[in-house]
């Protein structure tokens, strides 16, 4: 029996027994010529060319792909020209639905000034049965591109890489995605993302294939123009605002994250002597680390299963785009 997909679960049978037998066994009024006049519709899947039954007896089990919350933040503050860009996700490897360890899911790309982050499938085991591990291979990938001139070119170079690394036939069976940020030559920000998702039910995935769909820059491309009537050359024509990009549980980012944003932004519209907003660097991070960690609080206490958890890693960055400028920032562990 073949496996099959409904939404984010892969139902699979597991087989007691299943062959043909005599159609009394089950039915005892199952007369061979009864029979015959359903072979048209029994046969061949269910009624044999000796007139025998094929029954299975087997259990179904239902797999959910691992969870996780990565995040990225565009915030214009003076259009394009003053830009702070954050990237934030947590640590907890989930495989099936089920907790598999703690490992950094984020990681800087220096020389872009940016970030990569990964979602849903993050380690398999190969022939030999060795672990290949995504938070390994992800640090060593960075490191051998340095000199990399742009986000674009980077890209190409991952989907070419990750296509080496995950087996195909892994790929049509499992969720797995990429989030990349950075700034380029003309200090503006960037969002690629990289993914094998096709189609969403809600927020579950509903179709996957099993080869990565091609990089596209996001913001500069779409988001950008669309969201904030950037004109695509000057960046003072893009309005100021905040563009979000989330990945992973989208049941946490929906029901959680966005509802977050929206009371303290009331808070702080209504209320500005009682609450600040964030301005400095280390305060963005701190923000975007505090609903990440509300999250979590709420998987720890009230789900069933604590598929997203603390530490969480927040990177920063500010650009001015006037003077050619731009700061990071890296929010320290907690003690």
């Amino acid at each position: 029996m073949r496996d099959f997909t409904l939404g984010r679960l892969r139902v699979s049978a597991v087989v007691e027994r299943a062959g043909p037998t005599r159609p009394t066994w089950l039915l005892p009024d199952a007369a061979p010529e009864a029979l015959e006049r359903h072979r048209e519709w029994l046969a061949p899947h269910f009624l044999d060319e000796k007139g025998r039954l094929l029954q299975s007896i087997h259990a179904f089990v239902l797999r959910a792909p691992g969870m996780t919350l990565v995040l990225n933040e565009i915030h214009m503050l003076d259009g394009l020209n003053q830009t702070v860009m954050i990237a934030a996700a947590d640590r907890r490897i989930s495989k099936d639905g089920k907790y598999h360890g703690t490992y950094r899911k984020l990681f800087p790309i220096p020389y872009l000034n940016g970030a990569i982050s990964y979602f849903g499938l993050a380690s398999y085991f190969d022939s030999s049965g060795k672990e290949k591990k995504l938070w390994e291979w992800l640090p060593a990938f960075i490191t051998k591109q340095a000199g990399t001139p742009d986000l674009r070119t980077f890209c190409r170079s991952l989907h070419e890489g990750l296509e080496n690394f995950f087996p195909s036939q892994l790929l049509a069976d499992k969720v797995s995605g990429f989030q990349i940020c950075g700034y380029n030559d003309r200090f503006i920000p960037e969002y690629w993302f990289l993914t094998n998702i096709r189609n969403m039910a809600g927020p579950y995935p509903s179709e996957i294939k099993s080869f990565y769909k091609a990089p596209a820059p996001h913001f500069i491309q779409n988001d950008a123009r669309r969201n904030f009537n950037w004109d695509g050359e000057d960046p003072a024509s893009c309005k100021n605002g905040i563009q979000i990009y989330r990945n992973g549980d989208f049941r946490g980012h929906v029901a959680a994250s966005e509802h977050l944003d929206a009371i303290l932004g009331q808070l702080w519209d209504q209320f500005p002597d009682a609450f600040q907003r964030p301005s400095t660097l280390s305060e963005y991070a701190e923000y975007v680390r505090y609903k990440l960690e509300f999250i979590a609080g709420l998987y720890k206490t009230w789900a069933r299963d604590a598929i997203i958890g603390r530490p969480i890693d927040v990177l920063a960055w500010s650009a001015d785009a006037r003077n050619r400028n731009i700061r990071s920032f890296r929010l320290p562990d907690r003690a």
